[in-house]
């Protein structure tokens, strides 16, 4: 099944059930842009931003290949938190498309898991780890 064929059946779903995207929204958790996205096949949706010292951090997800294509894969985009100025992306570092949930941040670095089972990490060096005092 495609991802233009699942979000059809997704949609006949709810419609089957008498449910509007609102209805859906309270009683999956999810919020109603998502839901539209994916009964339009759209499952290319982005997780949140995070921060960490002061770097804001995007990762568009990609995309699984189908029938119909070729698949795309993750990027992380790295932004100014105060500037808004675009740092860096990952560009091609990651080969394929990152697994739901799977974009998190601790001690200083941002990981990315990917469909292939991969986790990527992306960070900076922090002069304050490599501190030492005599």
């Amino acid at each position: 099944m495609d991802a233009q064929a699942l979000g059809r059946y997704l949609r006949q779903s709810r419609e089957a059930k008498e449910l509007t995207l609102e209805d859906a929204e309270r009683i999956l958790h999810i919020r109603r842009r998502i839901l539209e996205s994916f009964e339009l096949g759209d499952f290319n949706i982005p997780d949140p931003p995070i921060i960490v010292n002061g770097v804001v951090f995007a990762l568009s997800t990609g995309m699984p290949a189908t029938a119909a294509g070729r698949g795309s894969s993750a990027v992380l985009h790295a932004y100014d938190g105060a500037s808004g100025k675009r740092l860096w992306n990952s560009a091609s570092a990651m080969t394929t498309f990152a697994s739901p949930g799977s974009f998190w941040s601790s001690m200083g670095q941002v990981y990315v898991g990917t469909h292939d089972g991969t986790i990527y990490t992306f960070g900076f060096n922090d002069e304050r780890r490599f501190t030492t005092t005599q």
